[in-house]
């Protein structure tokens, strides 16, 4: 029997504002990720490994954020768990592409730069948008 879409759709269109922009920003992120890897992966700075982060990203993101935005508690506690472990990790990354500037690939290389610096933004805005007070009610 086929899953009904329509009652999914009515959570997910009852889901607090806030809840489906922390949702957004998460999207937004996985994108980032998966455009950074895939130009580095094209311009032969990093190896197939390099898509290993943006494929957790988008399990974490899209699978238990699917679950956040219709309002279950553990798929709130878990993003937010994984959300700061990514904003370590992009924070390590950005210290560690700025040793990067000043070779043959300046340009990727702040390319790569700029993603994981809006990737960093947008999961600091996922987590404030998710923990807003207007939101504790529909996970309750």
């Amino acid at each position: 029997m086929a899953p009904n879409n329509d009652a999914a759709r009515a959570v997910v269109a009852g889901a607090p504002r806030a809840v489906r922009l922390a949702f957004l920003y998460y999207l937004g992120n996985v994108v980032l990720a998966v455009t950074a890897a895939v130009v580095n992966l094209v311009m032969h700075l990093s190896g197939p490994m390099v898509l290993i982060g943006p494929a957790i990203e988008a399990i974490v993101f899209l699978g238990i954020g699917s679950q956040m935005v219709l309002g279950k508690l553990w798929a709130r506690v878990a993003v937010m768990s994984f959300t700061w472990m990514f904003v370590a990790i992009k924070a390590l990354e950005i210290y560690g592409l700025n040793k990067a500037f000043g070779h043959n690939m300046d340009q990727v290389a702040l390319f790569t730069f700029s993603c994981v610096g809006g990737e960093l933004v947008l999961l600091i805005l996922g987590m404030v948008s998710m923990y807003r007070s207007s939101t504790h009610d529909y996970f309750s």
